[in-house]
This record gives C-alpha cells, structure tokens and sequence, in this order.
C-alpha cells in the first residue's frame, strides 16, 4: 500500500473544513457544513461528589480515576432542557456513484469518539484511504459526520446557541444518545429542523469507540431508529489500564495558541490527553504513516468530559437486547483499549462481543466482523483503512 505524504498545516486546514468542497479522489463527493439546532428536555444523572468546576487538577483527576474503572455514585436525576446545536459535514455521492447504486438511498451516520470531534472521518486531507466519506460515497451512500454535543469548534455556542453544554450534566452517554435519536427522528420525518433538507428512510450508524457504546445504547433503547449498526474500535472486553498511560489537562492549558477553538472560558469538566505521546501509545500501534500521529494531536485532539467518563462503563456494560438488525464490529489486532485481553485473540474477543451482547439477532448473516492486522486503536488512520472501509462495505452489501 502507497505511503502517505506528510500535509502541511495550510493546506490541511483547507482540506479537512470541506466547506462547500469535495472530497479527494475518486468521483468527487459534494460536501457541506451544516448545524442542526434540536430542543432537547432529558434526565440527566446526577453524580455525587463531583469535581469542582473552577479546579484543573480535580477534573483532570476525575476523568483519569473513572476512566480507570472508579466506581461513580449517582443520586438521582436533573431535569435538562435547551435547544442544542449539532454540527455535521454531510456528503452527498457523485452522480456516477449514484447511477451504479440507484437503490442505495440510505445515510451513514458517523460519530466519533472521546477526544476526537467529526473530522476524525475526513482523514486528516491525506489520501482517500484515511477518508471514511470518500469511500462511503464511491459506493452511494450519502453521509453525515456529527460533532457529538459539547465536542467540535462549535462547542463553544452548542448549549441555546451562546454557550458550552455543563460537562458533568449535559455531556452524559444518554444525552448522547437522546440527542442523536431526535437527530434521526428528524431526518427520517423531514422536519424543518432536517437542514439536509432530504428525507432517509435508511439509516447506518457508524460509531468509533466511545461513539461505537453510544451507538449500542441507541439500538437497544430505540431498536427501530437504525437499519444497520457498525462498530469501530469496540468490543466488550475493556483494558482499563488504558487510564494508566494517559494523562489529562484543559485544551486551552495544550493549546493556548489556538484560543478561538479552545477559549478559556470552557469549562474545566472538559479535559484532552496532555501529550502527543500519550495519545499515540493509545490510538496507534502496527503500520501506519509516523507523520500520521503528531497531525492527529495537533488537529484532530477534541476533549472528554467529566460527564462521559463518569458514565462510560454504566452504558458499556448493558447488552443490546431487543435490536435485531444487521451489527458489524471492526477493531484492530493491536487495539490498546479493546483487543487487549490476556489469552483471547482480538478474533475471540470479537466473536464473544457478538455472542454476547447482541442475543436477540438469530440470524448469523446479520452479524459480521473484521480486524485488521496490524492495527491499533485509530483504525481509520492506519494503513489497513482502505482494506477496513472495503469489509465494511462488503458486508452492507447484504442489506443495502
């Protein structure tokens, strides 16, 4: 497989926006930034004993201490309304593409992970096998990449279009998934929220890791809202030593050259890995491009907050009862987090996720997996992308 050349800071910049852009290679994709501005009213947890918000060290601490399996106390539940701001790159297919695929009217919603925010899915602008749209539209599917609430450049005015969404209360899993159902519950009617202005009535959702639990969640507590399920860098079988090797600070501390993305007013409860080392020994391991990880840390690192720390394992551990759609899970063979388990193959592991948390779907061609070799956590920027977005693909063939 070709290396990749090493992007200079402009001209990523330029790429990875795809404001009104295409995206590179093959037929071009038309592509578009959109908002999406949903009235949410939800029960949050509360969590006992939260960190102070005005504290770095607490905070910083905190995200560390549940990440590595700490137990978390809640009391209760606080009611939270707003109207919320999601932001989107979606991608419509070249005309080409459509004309092979004529009956392939369906959307891939893709949602990213902790600290990374939408643009994970365009690839950094390096070549198009880094580029979860590029290959996504080649074969007719339109898509929509979302910056979960609280995560993106936008964050800042996500919460009543002014300011950022409260870590520890609104940046929860089932928020998560609360919010990215009235999402689908929107594009799927056409309402005058719907700013793709297109009805779906087919919708995949495509999640990475964090993103992959939130996707599980919204199949077993809204089984009807996806017609196919894909799962990237997941499995049930959590390395919590993982926490171990990583360390947190607020971005503004990481970056206080770019306070426009990251302003000192964010609040404490929003926390990034503090060091370009941390996050590689984490997300990358194998064969991939070294250019790849310092681009990554630089422009792709976004932020975990205290909320979705404190809740992660309480939504991981829950198995999908009552989905019975089509389920795909790929993670990589040297996947840090999630194929990490002594005396299981990353196959293994595979394989009993599948048994185990998904037992109402009886028929096994509905249930697929793939890992790549050499290949850690990030999947999506290493070399094996190309050959990951092609299982992908192969196995959505089936249904779609």
């Amino acid at each position: 497989m070709a290396r990749v050349p090493f992007v200079v800071p402009f001209l990523f910049w330029a790429a990875v926006s795809l404001t009104a852009a295409t995206v590179l290679g093959r037929p071009k994709s038309k592509c578009s930034n959109l908002a999406f501005k949903l009235p949410i009213t939800h029960d949050s947890l509360v969590i006992n004993s939260p960190p102070d918000p005005n504290n770095e060290t607490q905070n910083a601490d905190y995200v560390k201490a549940t990440l590595g399996g700490a137990r978390v106390e809640v009391n209760g539940t606080q009611v939270v309304s707003g109207t919320f701001t999601i932001n989107a790159i979606y991608c419509r297919p070249h005309p080409a593409s459509h004309r092979r695929h004529p009956n392939r009217e369906a959307l891939q919603i893709l949602v990213h992970g902790i600290t990374y925010n939408k643009d994970m899915w365009s690839g950094l602008g390096l070549d198009d096998q880094y580029n979860w749209h590029a290959v996504a539209n080649a074969e007719g599917y339109h898509t929509l990449a979302i910056d979960r609430v609280g995560h993106g450049p936008g964050a800042k005015n996500a919460y009543n279009g002014r300011s950022f969404p409260d870590p520890p209360i609104m940046v929860q899993s089932d928020f998560h998934v609360e919010i990215i159902y009235q999402l689908i519950t929107t594009i799927r009617e056409n309402t005058k929220r719907n700013v793709i202005k297109k009805r779906f009535d087919k919708i995949i959702y495509v999640g990475h890791s964090y993103g992959s639990f939130i996707g599980a969640a919204l199949a077993r507590l809204h089984p009807s809202s996806l017609n196919a399920l894909i799962l990237t860098g997941y499995s049930t079988s959590i390395n919590l030593n993982t926490a171990s090797v990583i360390s947190f600070v607020s971005p503004s501390t990481l970056f206080p050259q770019n306070p426009s993305r990251f302003p000192h007013s964010q609040p404490k409860g929003y926390q990034a890995i503090s060091t370009l080392s941390a996050r590689k020994e984490i997300y990358f391991s194998g064969s991939y491009d070294p250019a790849i990880p310092p681009l990554d840390f630089t422009y792709l690192t976004d932020t975990i907050t205290t909320g979705e720390s404190a809740t992660l394992i309480r939504t991981a551990s829950v198995p999908v009862t009552g989905y019975t759609g089509p389920v795909f899970i790929t993670t990589g063979e040297e996947d840090y987090i999630f194929c990490h388990t002594e005396g299981k193959t990353c196959e293994q592991i595979m394989q009993d996720t599948l048994a185990g948390f998904f037992p109402d779907i009886e028929d096994s061609t509905k249930k697929g997996y793939f890992v790549p070799p050499r290949t850690g956590h990030s999947l999506t920027l290493h070399y094996s992308a190309g050959e990951t977005t092609r299982e992908v693909a192969r196995f959505l063939e089936r249904f779609f």
